[in-house]
């Protein structure tokens, strides 16, 4: 979480510190935390329930509003109240004296989710019918949460020049090590706080800051992440994924028609003979667990994720 909040800080200008007893919990798992401007003042709060828990919890991850920021709420009608959100997940848990070793795809998930709380929680909207979460247009829905998951893939991130005077992207530069980036390196730019100690540049690691051996304290191999960032595209399978499923909630909630020719699981295969390289199996019933458009609140709505990863 340290890393996630550094780079809240270095993206938004804010700082987060834990208060736990400031309020009630539901698990002595849960955290709460305080989110503050720069000058100390507090702009938000919000819950942090990390770990799976079967017995209570639904699997998945989500966030959600507790109250959201609102003028006319307020205690004296003046200062806005301000927002509290929630983040439920279901992370690997800690075993024993061995701490929670997160998969890539829980700490994906956590992003993921903070960035839907940044956006409540960061609101400026003193009008709480439509302030944080609260009136998001659909296709912009996932917007928040996709742009700061997409950090995750982010190895060494450089605002600064090439000595062939092209720009480093943020999001489009290459992986270079430290090394060979600071040879590489012109400072071009006036003097600013680098996260690494530099002079005209800022240098930034997200995944490398957090990826480290939970024992010796090795940071990820350059090779591995290498690897991650080549897997996230490999023969474009989440793309392809949401290419199905996006199409098969529209058909569902536009042309399907119960007790018809078709079940919805012949949609479903319909579907994926036009977008899957590898078609699924005449028994799949992925429709039974997808929840997002059945009671997730995405019915005919899905479509917002495929925007944000196009």
């Amino acid at each position: 979480m340290d890393g996630l909040f550094s780079l809240a800080k270095m993206l938004f200008g804010i700082d987060i510190e834990p208060t736990d007893g400031l309020a009630l919990v539901w698990n002595s798992d849960v955290r709460f935390y305080c989110v503050k401007y720069s000058t100390g003042s507090p702009i938000a709060y919000f819950y942090f329930d990390p770990y799976s828990r079967p017995s209570e919890k639904r699997g998945g991850a989500w966030m959600d509003e507790v109250v959201a920021r609102s003028r006319a709420l307020s205690r004296d009608g003046t200062k806005a109240r301000l927002p509290i959100a929630h983040m439920v997940c279901n992370q690997t848990p800690p075993v024993g004296s061995k701490p929670s070793i997160m998969t890539f795809c829980e700490v994906e998930t956590v992003f993921h989710e903070f960035g839907h709380a940044l956006q409540h929680m960061l609101t400026k909207q003193d009008e709480g019918l439509v302030s944080g979460i609260r009136g998001i247009e659909w296709d912009a829905v996932e917007l928040p949460s996709q742009f700061i998951e997409n950090w995750c893939y982010h190895s060494w991130l450089c605002f600064g020049w090439l000595e062939n005077k092209q720009p480093i992207s943020p999001f489009l530069g290459p992986p270079l090590s430290r090394v060979n980036l600071s040879k590489q390196m012109l400072f071009l730019f006036t003097q600013v706080d680098s996260p690494v100690g530099g002079m005209g540049m800022t240098l930034w690691d997200t995944l490398i800051s957090i990826a480290k051996h939970y024992e010796t304290g090795e940071t990820l191999p350059e090779d591995v992440y290498l690897k991650v960032l080549a897997a996230r595209t490999f023969r474009g399978s989440l793309s392809l994924r949401q290419d199905k499923i996006c199409p098969v909630d529209l058909e569902l909630h536009s042309k399907y028609v119960p007790g018809g020719s078709e079940t919805i699981y012949d949609v479903d295969q319909r579907v994926a003979k036009r977008t899957q390289v590898i078609p699924p199996l005449p028994e799949d019933r992925f429709l039974c667990s997808f929840s997002h458009i059945f009671a997730g609140g995405y019915a005919a709505g899905y479509c917002s994720y495929k925007g944000m990863i196009s």
